[in-house]
């Protein structure tokens, strides 16, 4: 399954101690790329620049981030074009342009055996997922859709703990929906989604944002987050079945399904759209095709 460490004993570390060394949060190089080409002309509106900005999960991290260490009030969203508008156009394009001129590795998550763009295209196709997905079942679709593009950024935090602390650690992947967590469960005493969920409460973000990405392998059928951790479970599925190359995950199973009030078929006939809306987000970032 994986490699043994020795430098660490499970039960003694902690989510919140790992979400600790995520000091930084990177950006996939293919998209920064395309961002760099397309700054260079310069985004003609901030209504633009947010079209862009929306689909990186480092950098929308870091505007979520930035916008909450702010004195001033802003307003009490957070989908990630309300916290562009909170911060301005020049602001947020100078965070934009330092990234790209910053980035100039592109560092695997090895514990993960995963490229950083290969992160990217999990985490957006998600965040579509997650958006459509809201639009169809009347949910928050800015705040389903930032759940959707943040909800394995512990696996970013993780890896660099891995590299520091244990750089002989691999977890062995398991198909949807358990993916790493059994690895992860067995080895550390916790998944990517609970240091996930201490990275989001640690910046101040909402209880509901950390609590569904917290609850992603355990969704609720019942209380205050059934229908968001259904929703982040049905997101996942359409992502895995958009990334997959070969066959079709199994469907997420009936009860949870009927939380949101979405057929089976009908969660199906989803894939199409999601793979139309990131085909359309690759050309926008001058991507080559995956």
């Amino acid at each position: 399954m994986l490699n043994t460490p020795g430098s660490f004993s499970k039960g003694r570390l902690t989510p919140v101690e790992v979400a600790g060394y995520l000091q930084t949060i990177p950006s996939a190089p293919a998209t920064l790329d395309g961002l760099e080409e397309i700054f260079y002309e310069g985004p003609s509106s901030l209504g633009e620049l947010t079209r862009l900005v929306r689909y990186e999960p480092g950098l929308a991290a870091q505007i979520l981030r930035t916008r909450q260490a702010c004195p001033k009030v802003f307003t009490p969203s957070f989908a990630i074009e309300d916290a562009i508008n909170d911060l301005g156009f020049t602001y947020v394009q100078d965070i934009a342009l330092e990234a790209t001129r910053s980035q100039v590795i592109d560092q695997p998550l090895d514990v993960y055996n995963m490229s950083m763009n290969d992160f990217w295209r999990r985490s957006v196709s998600t965040a579509i997922a997650a958006e459509l997905l809201a639009e169809a079942t009347g949910e928050d679709a800015g705040l389903s859709f930032t759940i959707g593009l943040l909800h394995n950024i512990g696996m970013l935090a993780i890896d660099v703990w891995a590299r520091n602390e244990s750089p002989e650690l691999v977890f062995a992947h398991r198909t949807w929906p358990r993916e790493f967590s059994m690895a992860e469960s067995s080895l550390l005493g916790f998944t990517n989604a609970e240091v996930g969920s201490a990275l989001l409460a640690g910046w101040d973000l909402p209880q509901r944002l950390s609590e569904v990405v917290r609850l992603q392998y355990v969704p609720l059928r019942f209380g205050p987050y059934a229908r968001s951790t259904c929703l982040l479970l049905a997101a996942k599925w359409l992502s895995a079945a958009v990334c997959l190359e070969n066959g079709m995950p199994k469907m997420p199973e009936a009860a949870f399904l009927d939380v949101l009030r979405i057929p089976s078929f009908e969660l199906a006939q989803m894939v199409v759209e999601v793979r139309v809306r990131l085909g359309g987000v690759r050309n926008a970032l001058h991507l080559t095709a995956a």
